[in-house]
């Protein structure tokens, strides 16, 4: 026993019972870290959210507008008559194929080569008022002067032209200018007011009238509206401005609205074609481990972004009927988000302090990696793109409750 004693104490005299001295601090690394050395420069989207731009929106409402104050009033048989004289045709044969529509607005009868139709009337059962003085211009064009004219919220005021295309039976060119000299070479924005706010719209097409069973007024060409923020372009009845010329041959595809005005007043035929249009990209998901240059057998969350980015791309809406439509929309710009170091260590911190990564070698090796990461180009997913537009047109851009002219009693 006395030897095991002396043993025990001789070792405790060679290792020493107080640590010995040293130079070298002594350093707490805490666990070993785990996970990526390194991340990639690029990635994608698994998730994309967006916004339509409310200056877009409302210029697509200011050109329903327009189109539906020219299509009210051409609906007027006073005023088919004026424009089919114009067009050089007495049209006593087609004027018994007219579908005729009760009016609720007040113009004199037999009207004259100009005209007051005054649409105070029209306010309580339609949303109408104002008024739209109707000139059969001594130098060629019929003349629609809006005269703080309003549908539903939407005032128009300013001039649109139609003068007659002497190719085309009953078709007429389309124009803003104003009523002192009207000419196609005098061009005067209209105004649209659209929620306190005045869009200035110019057409440069064509427009064209059947008295068939279509009853119909036919669209096709450019329209222009300056809004307070950019100048945003729609084409009706094509892709392409160059081949929408007003003097293009008869039976073009085009953007009809019915002249049996009190059912709708807006296009339910044709194509209406916006060649760029902006979405804001404002959040969007990534993959974690997609960003991992090499897989590190961790299963790491998604992160979920908001950005500000801007997604560029054209749309086709097709009318279904009375302001509700299909869309199709294409993606012309990649939409391209860039995740630098500081913020995606920010984004796997925030995982690590509430615990959704819960390992906490792991978030020590991921914070690691990523404070020494490079800009991450993360490219937007363009299907995910266009199905989360699609799902904001739906929800924005149909214009039903303006379009169907529904009395209020």
């Amino acid at each position: 026993m006395r030897g095991s004693v002396l043993l025990i104490a001789a070792w405790m005299v060679g290792c020493g019972g107080e640590p010995e001295d040293t130079d070298e601090p002594v350093v707490d690394t805490g666990p070993e870290a785990i996970g990526p050395t390194e991340f990639a420069t690029g990635g994608s989207s698994t998730l994309v959210e967006v916004e339509l731009d409310e200056d877009w929106l409302a210029s697509s409402r200011a050109a329903n507008a327009l189109v539906a104050g020219v299509g009210v009033v051409v609906a007027d048989t006073e005023v088919q008559n004026r424009l089919t004289i114009d067009n050089g045709d007495n049209d006593e044969a087609r004027a018994g194929a007219r579908a005729y529509q009760g009016i609720c607005w007040e113009r004199p009868f037999p009207a004259r080569s100009e005209f007051l139709m005054n649409f105070d009337p029209c306010s309580l059962s339609y949303g109408m008022r104002g008024g739209v003085y109707v000139d059969d211009h001594p130098s060629g064009p019929v003349l629609f002067e809006f005269l703080n004219f309003a549908a539903g919220e939407r005032e128009i005021t300013g001039v649109f032209g139609l003068d007659r295309l002497p190719e085309i039976p009953l078709a007429w060119e389309g124009f803003e200018t104003d009523s002192f000299s009207p000419s196609t070479e005098n061009r005067v924005p209209i105004g649209v007011n659209v929620d306190g706010v005045t869009y200035g719209l110019s057409f440069l097409g064509g427009n064209a009238i059947n008295f068939g069973l279509g009853q119909e007024w036919s669209w096709w060409g450019e329209l222009n509206i300056q809004g307070p923020n950019a100048t945003h372009q729609v084409l009706y009845g094509g892709t392409d401005a160059s081949e929408l010329e007003p003097r293009v041959p008869a039976g073009i595809p085009s953007a009809k609205t019915t002249l049996r005005w009190s059912s709708c007043r807006c296009a339910e035929k044709g194509t209406v074609h916006w060649p760029e249009v902006e979405v804001a990209i404002t959040r969007l998901t990534v993959d974690l481990d997609d960003l991992k240059l090499e897989d590190d057998g961790f299963d790491d969350p998604a992160l979920d972004l908001d950005v500000d980015a801007i997604a560029v791309g054209s749309l086709a809406v097709n009318p279904q009927g009375c302001g509700v439509n299909d869309f199709v929309y294409e993606a012309t710009t990649p939409a391209t988000y860039t995740l630098t170091g500081d913020m995606l260590v920010a984004q796997i911190s925030s995982k690590c302090e509430s615990l959704v990564i819960s390992n906490e070698a792991h978030c020590a090796g991921l914070i690691s990696a990523a404070q020494n990461a490079e800009d991450i180009t993360i490219t937007l997913d363009e299907t995910q793109v266009q199905e989360a537009v699609l799902l904001q047109l739906g929800l924005h851009y149909d214009d039903e409750e303006f379009c169907s002219v529904l009395p209020s009693n």
